[in-house]
């Protein structure tokens, strides 16, 4: 008889704990989801806030002197045979350099400041991107150096592989293309990226190989 009498005494207190565990246990999973919640925001907003607009062809940043921001899985954006900030000097005036996460790439953005080109919904889309000319060097390795025969291997004018999109007005294409045969370059790709814009655009990739200042001579002439 004590003991049922001990055992109904200790149902209230036992309930008590039960329910009081439960109560943790909820209020721990809240946190735990709501921090990891805050976690995969920040990661995303850490993106977009670290993303930025095509930089204008006068203005000095570390994008221009690809020495000195460390991109993705560290290092420099400097390649090992290239300096990144010397080659838009020798496209043009509009040439850019932009920072690349692997940093054997030199990717040089060759800005198109007119005419306007206006998207369909009367955006200027000028300021993006992907509306504007790429070019992309990297050193080539030696199994590929020996079959290209322009000029010899030196520090200061290196063997390259070369890829690139060109943004071109669709009255441009036939010169530009006509250039690309006469250099030798490959063209794998003819596109357009937008439509309905003004005036009407057209995207041609390409891949070459060469030394370094006959590429980028040869840009200039395309």
């Amino acid at each position: 008889m004590n003991k049922k009498r001990s055992i109904t005494t200790l149902l209230p207190s036992l309930l008590a704990v039960t329910i009081l565990t439960i109560i943790v246990s909820t209020t721990v999973l809240v946190v735990s989801t709501t921090l990891s919640t805050n976690n995969n925001n920040n990661h995303h907003l850490g993106a977009v806030a670290s993303s930025s607009l095509i930089p204008s062809a006068n203005a000095q940043t570390t994008g221009n002197n690809n020495t000195t921001t460390s991109p993705v899985g560290g290092g420099n954006a400097t390649s090992a045979a290239l300096d990144c900030s010397t080659i838009p000097p020798k496209i043009g005036a509009k040439a850019v350099s932009i920072l690349n996460p692997n940093r054997e790439v030199c990717d040089i953005v060759i800005l198109r400041e007119s005419p306007q080109i206006k998207g369909h919904n009367g955006t200027i889309l000028n300021k993006f991107l992907a509306i504007n000319s790429l070019v992309e060097v990297t050193p080539a390795p030696p199994n590929i150096t020996a079959t290209i025969k322009t000029t010899p291997q030196s520090p200061s004018n290196p063997k390259v592989i070369a890829m690139g999109e060109f943004a071109l007005l669709q009255t441009e294409l036939k010169p530009v293309l006509k250039a690309m045969v006469r250099s030798d370059w490959n063209v794998t790709a003819v596109h357009n990226h937008p439509i309905l814009e003004e005036p009407d655009m057209i995207f041609v990739h390409w891949d070459a190989l060469g030394d370094l200042n006959s590429i980028t001579n040869q840009t200039k002439g395309a």
